[in-house]
């Protein structure tokens, strides 16, 4: 997990007219993805503005461990189950007990119980909507379908009852789940620290012809994520001598994927790495990065993988499409494993091309997508929103 190295100018100074933002922060927590590394980054940069955040989790997992690494107040309200009214009532002790003035909400369960403890309290409640509903498959669809729907519909009144402000990390985003004009709704980039992906991984070896020319993928192994795409798309590169496919993560397309690898005959291109602590370091080893996605929002593998220079082939989706479409990586149509095997083809024979990519990425990160500006515009919204009407 990464560790916080963020520097920011002195906090701006409230403008005499707003209290002192007192936040809480409130999201599921269950997995380590790129929400969790949202919360960490803007948690640990608040810090810099004077604004000492109050996390609460639904569960005692890998951002409750990272935050208290990065000395971060963290409850967990892992003692319910999920649908417990009890969770509503401990979340608004919580509220009370620490004068919380702003509480910021991501997810359905945290949007829904974070509206119905703070309801009548006077406290202003901002949500981030980092991406849209992913459609599930099999099984899954039939036992979920009825509970998602009851969701999304609570998650949506509870939104339009309550919410002071709708952030989106995309305006592709903003565009798909936008509420009614009368919430104030803003685009928010995620942003990374740099300084915090500095690794001892040497991207020289890129250079080379006679080493493996690795391509990664990052991320859950779902049907989302495009991970059938590629195993499709690699069946048309199986000449390519020194080509290598490493996937890293989990999820439960995993055994599918493993199989549809060896029916292919790529157990020898293909190798399953699972959840990788040391993604970062892996990651800047990489000659390629691609993301098949068929929806994204504004995912922090992407800022990653531009901070650290490495190339990137992702479909013309969501996010994807908005950061990469001045030319810091190479676009192509989701779902279409043909013109994905293509653009991995060309960039395995192209090296200028490859560092071109890779340059232009790492620019546009550093210029429009710096973690400090992230916190600052999130700090403005805060102390925004406290701001007594005239």
């Amino acid at each position: 997990m990464p560790t916080a190295s963020l520097c920011l100018v002195h906090p701006s100074r409230a403008d005499g007219k707003a209290p002192a933002v007192r936040l809480a922060v409130c999201a599921a927590g269950e997995i380590w993805g790129g929400v969790e590394r949202f919360i960490v980054t803007l948690a640990t940069g608040l810090r810099y503005l004077g604004i000492d955040p109050l996390v609460v989790l639904f569960y005692d997992a890998p951002l409750a461990a990272a935050l208290r690494e990065q000395r971060i107040a963290v409850v967990t309200l892992d003692g319910f189950g999920k649908y417990d009214p009890r969770t509503v009532t401990q979340l608004r002790g919580l509220l009370r007990e620490h004068q919380i003035n702003v509480l910021h909400v991501h997810g359905y369960r945290a949007s829904i119980v974070g509206c119905l403890a703070a309801r009548h309290l006077g406290i202003k409640i901002v949500k981030t909507e980092h991406g849209q509903v992913e459609p599930l498959s099999g099984w899954r669809a039939v036992l979920s379908h009825g509970r998602l729907i009851a969701n999304t519909l609570l998650e949506r009144l509870a939104n339009l009852c309550t919410l002071d402000a709708q952030v989106f990390v995309s305006t592709d985003i903003q565009q798909r789940l936008r509420l009614p004009a009368r919430i104030p709704q803003r685009v928010i980039y995620n942003g990374i620290d740099a300084a915090a992906l500095r690794t001892d991984a040497a991207p020289a070896r890129r250079s080379r012809s006679d080493t493996p020319f690795d391509v990664g993928i990052v991320g859950r192994i779902d049907q989302v994520k495009g991970h059938e795409v590629l195993l499709r798309a690699l069946a048309c590169l199986r000449h390519l001598p020194r080509l290598r496919v490493h996937v890293f993560g989990t999820g439960p397309l995993e055994a599918h994927c493993r199989r549809m690898a060896a029916e292919g005959k790529l157990s020898d291109v293909v190798r399953f790495h699972g959840f990788d602590p040391a993604i970062h370091e892996r990651m800047a080893s990489l000659d390629l990065l691609v993301m098949p996605s068929l929806h994204e929002g504004l995912p922090y593998v992407l800022l990653e993988a531009m901070s650290l220079r490495v190339p990137i082939v992702a479909s013309r989706v969501g996010g994807l499409r908005e950061v990469l479409d001045d030319g810091s990586g190479m676009l192509v149509p989701p779902g279409d494993p043909y013109a994905l095997d293509t653009a991995i083809e060309r960039l395995y024979d192209d090296r200028e091309l490859r560092a071109r990519l890779a340059a232009r990425a790492h620019e546009t990160v550093r210029q429009r997508f710096a973690a400090r500006d992230m916190v600052r515009a999130y700090c403005d919204l805060y102390r925004q929103l406290l701001v007594p009407a005239s």
